[in-house]
């Protein structure tokens, strides 16, 4: 067993289970504050309509980290900057229990954005430079399993007596324990781990700056555009269903549940074949599949089919964002990979933060339907651009 732990084969793969672990904490306070709100909203004598001030406020935080992350990649490495920002979440949240007013809430919602950002683009950055496509979307899943136990969490504690309060103590611990693990297997995260080496000895190697040429902002502009469509048909599906096609209102929240449980099984599922297949082939077939859905959709007069066409565009989209992220080591050097993953990340946290607020007041004014139309316009922008990368890199 000692030699077990010292091979650096089975640390790459202790340090693979920590980084899953990672991604679904990064999903439990992001579904969790939707269901605490209600409650945290009457302790502290604020309106409704306040939630989005601290939503708003994560995502702008959250992109900007982002952003940033690349040169703090390259200057303290991917293991030291997820300590640090793994300290900021779990204290922000554990601090968040303990609050009376709610500007102490958005004041908290600025390093927990700072850290849910970082911790996003410092993991995706070490396992599309470290380890094979299927982890990569097997990671994006275990977001996927966080967001499905954060709200049930909370829930459940609120079940039992206890308060929301308890639940964002609970989270943070989570947090903290994790953030300890990151910190006790600091050594690990400068070891190969897969196909590609190191952080420490790509940097060595290719050392210099990012080059940003149009590439480079197709690449970022794709994950504003996919993050858009996602949380778009995520957020309005319900409506979409209920208003356009007819369905009853507790039939239709049961599959847009199933659209976003599509997204999470399909990414695990591809993460079976990603290896084989591909990321370009992923991203091509996840693109068409979403255009295809969205089709079905438009000319849809079956509320059944419907649904179903539904629940197929989030499993069609499930492998688009894991496999573009794992992809963009094979696209670009060393320096600009480590910009781009930040900037991917920020772009993609703008345009799940951002886009469907847009969306949603254009529907109101117009008719939902125009739903399928956002899905097939931006499967076939997608599509077009992700063509024009590949060429401009041959």
């Amino acid at each position: 067993m000692h030699r077990k732990l010292t091979n650096p084969k089975y640390q790459a793969k202790a340090l693979l289970v920590i980084v899953y672990l990672g991604f679904i904490s990064l999903g439990l306070p992001d579904t969790a504050f939707g269901v605490a709100w209600p409650f945290m909203r009457i302790d502290l004598g604020s309106p409704v309509t306040y939630a989005g001030i601290i939503s708003f406020t994560i995502t702008m935080l959250s992109s900007t980290a982002a952003f940033c992350s690349g040169p703090l990649i390259k200057r303290f490495g991917t293991g030291k900057l997820l300590v640090v920002c793994g300290f900021l979440t779990g204290t922000a949240l554990i601090l968040t229990s303990f609050i009376s007013n709610f500007w102490i809430l958005v004041a908290l919602a600025i390093p927990l954005g700072i850290g849910a950002g970082s911790i996003d683009s410092g993991l995706n950055y070490h396992v599309a430079s470290h380890y094979e496509s299927r982890h990569m979307n097997w990671l994006h899943g275990c977001w996927g399993i966080g967001a499905t136990i954060g709200p049930a969490m909370v829930t459940a504690l609120i079940g039992l007596g206890l308060t929301w309060r308890a639940g964002y103590a609970t989270l943070g611990a989570i947090q903290l324990t994790l953030t300890c693990l990151f910190f006790y297997t600091l050594p690990l995260w400068t070891l190969p781990g897969g196909k590609i080496t190191s952080d420490t000895a790509k940097q060595s190697v290719e050392d210099g700056k990012a080059k940003k040429d149009y590439r480079f902002w197709t690449s970022a502009s794709m994950f504003f555009l996919y993050g858009g469509m996602e949380m778009s048909l995520g957020l309005w599906g319900y409506q979409l269903m209920v208003n356009v096609h007819g369905v009853n209102p507790k039939t239709a929240g049961f599959f847009v549940s199933c659209y976003w449980g599509g997204l999470m099984i399909g990414r695990f599922l591809s993460g079976f074949v990603s290896d084989k297949i591909g990321n370009r082939r992923l991203i091509q077939s996840s693109t068409t599949g979403a255009v295809l859905g969205g089709l079905t959709l438009i000319f849809s007069t079956s509320s059944c089919v419907a649904l179903a066409a539904l629940v197929w565009i989030g499993f069609s989209l499930a492998a688009f964002y894991p496999s573009m992220m794992h992809e963009t080591p094979r696209r670009f050097d060393g320096p600009t990979t480590r910009t781009l993953m930040g900037f991917q990340s920020g772009a993609g946290a703008l345009g799940f933060g951002l886009y469907p607020p847009l969306v949603g007041i254009v529907a109101a004014r117009t008719t939902f339907g125009i739903l399928p139309y956002v899905v097939v316009i931006h499967g076939l922008l997608l599509f077009i651009m992700r063509i024009v990368i590949d060429k401009g890199r041959e």
